[in-house]
């Protein structure tokens, strides 16, 4: 692992402490989690956007994706 110095907000770092205590893990376990579930949801969004402007790569509506869903769950059984 690689160490890292970030400041936080007061209050956020009470918040880490409390939850580590009741967890009865460390505090860094809570941060590694925390800051590893933003940056994918960040790839997630970034990924996203990238699709949505490439106008090879076609929208596809709410409805034909349960269609879709529901002919794979079909082809599943």
């Amino acid at each position: 692992m690689t160490e890292l110095s970030v400041k936080l907000k007061e209050k956020l770092a009470k918040k880490i402490y409390k939850i580590s205590k009741d967890t009865n893990t460390n505090s860094s376990f809570h941060i590694n989690k925390a800051v590893e579930n933003y940056v994918n949801e960040l790839e997630d969004l970034n990924s996203a956007m990238k699709r949505l402007k490439n106008e090879n790569d076609p929208l596809v509506s709410s409805k034909q994706l349960n269609e879709r869903r529901d002919l794979k769950w079909i082809l599943l059984k």
